[in-house]
C-alpha cells in the first residue's frame, strides 16, 4: 500500500498537459506587450478576445498622467501586440523651437506627422501610413493592399515584404510601428 503522504504530493505536483491541450490553451490565449504610464508595465497573457481596457487592468492600472483620449479601450488585441498608455506630455503635440534662419515650407506642401506613440500596422489608416516619415501615399496604399490580401501582419518583419519597403526603409519605421 502506498503511503498516503505520498500519494498527496502526487496530486499536487503540476502534471504536464498533453501537447493538445497545450496548443489548445496557445490559441485561446493572446500575449499583449503594455507598457507606457500603466503601474507594472510587461507581457501578459490574456483570454483571445481581450480589449485594450482588460490589458491595462492586467498592468494594475494607469499610473498618474496617463491620458486614454487617444487610445481605443473596446479594441480587441491581437498576439503580439503593443498597447502604449501615454502620459499627458507625450500626448500634446511638440512644436519646433522658433528658428529664424530656417526658411519657410511652400504652404501646398504638407509636413510629415511624427508619431508619439507606434501605430498599429494592422489597424492604420492611409492618412496614419502616409504621415510615417519616409512612407508617401503611394506605398502607404502597398502597405494597405499587402496588409488586406494577407489578412494582415503577424510580425513587423513582414513590412519588408511590402513592395518599395528595403531594410534601411524598415529600420526607420520599426521603432514607430507596433502590430
Amino acid at each position: 500500500m502506498i503511503p498516503i503522504v505520498v500519494l498527496l504530493l502526487a496530486l499536487a505536483l503540476p502534471m504536464p498537459l498533453p501537447a493538445s491541450a497545450q496548443v489548445q490553451i496557445q490559441e485561446s490565449t493572446v500575449r499583449i506587450h503594455v507598457s507606457g504610464h500603466v503601474q507594472r508595465p510587461g507581457v501578459y497573457t490574456l483570454p483571445r478576445g481581450a480589449r485594450g481596457v482588460d490589458a491595462i487592468q492586467a498592468a494594475g492600472g494607469l499610473s498618474k498622467g496617463a491620458v486614454l483620449s487617444d487610445l481605443n479601450l473596446a479594441s480587441v488585441l491581437q498576439d503580439g501586440e503593443r498597447l502604449v498608455v501615454p502620459n499627458t506630455a507625450s500626448s500634446r503635440p511638440q512644436a519646433d523651437p522658433p528658428n529664424p534662419s530656417r526658411k519657410r515650407r511652400p504652404t501646398a506642401q504638407k509636413p510629415k506627422a511624427s508619431a508619439t506613440r507606434p501605430i498599429s500596422l494592422n489597424r492604420a489608416t492611409l492618412e496614419q501610413l502616409d504621415a510615417l516619415p519616409g512612407i508617401g501615399r503611394t506605398l502607404a496604399e502597398e502597405v494597405l493592399r499587402y496588409r488586406t490580401q494577407k489578412g494582415g501582419f503577424r510580425s513587423l518583419d513582414e513590412l519588408k515584404e511590402v513592395p518599395g519597403i528595403g531594410e534601411r526603409r524598415f529600420e526607420r519605421l520599426a521603432p514607430l510601428l507596433t502590430l
